[in-house]
């Protein structure tokens, strides 16, 4: 960002106040307000102790907005009242900042504006307008802000001891902004590609392609053939038109066929056309009739291809071999055509390892392979005895010595 400081180069008193009544003082040495020097411009019998600013755009009218007699907001800003007591010692200070547009659009062609500038006022003092600040800002530079300094004082005037001078010694203008880039010329042209280049602001700017940028490629009217795709001229350049039947290709003549991996290609307008999987193309791997395992899955020749017909007994797997079993979880596997088979749940199969169980007076342990180990005697895996109907063991015993006590008796009743 580029900061330049400028005086007014021309500055007029008008007839009235600020407040738009008629002034009682007068302003003298007005030519003396464009520099910081000391020497002063002077209105003297006013009672005023304020300056009110307001940028204009036209020489005369200040940009106040809505603002009303003595206002500070809108477009203007004021000074505030003295604040050394009219004792006339200098107050310097400054009003907007780097990025303050006063609420006006600031452009390279305001500010370098002979009518650009200020309105200043105080009560009972005239008006005065002050511009030409000489300003030449370069056509696109963007202005951030403005920022106003001065220096005034205000003075008790002792022939009277009631009324007041108001003293300046100057005002300026500071204007921000940031300068145009340098990679052209501002309000250049130029062509590159077909597309059209603008320097509006000292950058490059592709506006795109434009019938005023023709390339050199080819001439209007021109067409031509490649990869069986049409192509014309648009303003100097080659357009692809897309696929055209005109435009066959070289890769092979049209009638022509040839297989590839059991695919069909056609000539297609002079390119080869993959027509998929064909009956008329057999491969080489296999020869018809012949049969493979792999896997346990059988593999048949299909039109000189290998084709994979899924498992079968007659494929065998390499998981297993003979008649081996064993336990997983509680179930038992077999070996089935080479490949381990699931029998389901099997009482000689146990889970978990170490777990123990009694069968027939023996307790048994289960093995870290899921069976059950041989077993061993053990007393608290006696089978209980089977219960029997004690009546008929009654009569055969009162029976019994029926018999005796007859023979006792001799035979005799």
């Amino acid at each position: 960002m580029v900061s330049v400081t400028n005086y007014p180069g021309t500055v007029t008193a008008g007839t009235s106040s600020g407040s738009g009544v008629y002034a009682t003082g007068s302003w003298t040495g007005l030519q003396n307000i464009g520099a910081r020097d000391g020497i002063y411009a002077e209105c003297v019998n006013h009672s005023g102790g304020i300056i009110v600013v307001f940028p204009t755009t036209d020489g005369y009218n200040p940009n106040m907005g809505n603002c009303s007699y003595g206002a500070s907001a809108c477009n203007s800003k004021d000074t505030n009242s003295d604040p050394n007591g009219y004792t006339g010692a200098w107050v310097e200070g400054s009003l907007g900042s780097s990025s303050d547009s006063w609420s006006i659009i600031l452009t390279p062609n305001v500010v370098n504006s002979k009518s650009f500038g200020l309105v200043l006022w105080a009560p009972n003092a005239p008006t005065l307008i002050l511009t030409n600040f000489g300003f030449s800002l370069p056509a696109g530079s963007v202005v951030n802000g403005m920022t106003v300094g001065y220096r005034w004082a205000a003075f008790m005037d002792p022939a009277n001891g009631f009324a007041t001078s108001q003293r300046i010694d100057y005002f300026n203008i500071t204007i921000d902004y940031t300068p145009p880039g340098t990679q052209c010329s501002v309000g250049t042209t130029w062509c590159s590609g077909g597309h059209q280049y603008a320097c509006p602001n000292g950058y490059n700017v592709d506006n795109g392609l434009n019938p005023t940028c023709p390339g050199t490629d080819c001439s209007s009217g021109q067409t031509e053939c490649l990869n069986g795709h049409r192509y014309t001229c648009n303003n100097g350049y080659w357009d692809d038109a897309g696929a055209d039947s005109t435009c066959p290709g070289t890769a092979c003549t049209a009638g022509q066929t040839k297989c590839v991996n059991g695919h069909l290609y056609v000539c297609d307008n002079g390119y080869w056309s993959d027509q998929g999987l064909s009956d008329t193309c057999p491969g080489t791997d296999c020869s018809s009739g012949q049969t493979e395992c792999l896997n346990g899955h059988l593999y048949g020749c299909k039109n000189g291809y290998w084709s994979d017909q899924g498992a079968s007994e007659l494929c065998p797997g390499s998981g297993c071999t003979g008649n081996v079993s064993h336990c997983v979880d509680g179930h038992k596997y077999a070996c089935v055509n080479g490949t381990d088979t699931d029998q389901g749940a099997d009482s000689t199969c146990c889970t978990p390892a170490g777990a123990t169980q009694c069968f027939d007076g023996s307790r048994k342990t289960c093995n870290s392979d899921g069976s059950w180990s041989s077993g061993v005697t053990d007393s608290t895996c006696n089978p209980i005895p089977p219960v029997t109907n004690p009546a008929p063991m009654a009569a055969l015993a009162i029976g019994a010595l029926a018999i005796v006590g007859y023979l006792f008796m001799g035979g005799k009743r």
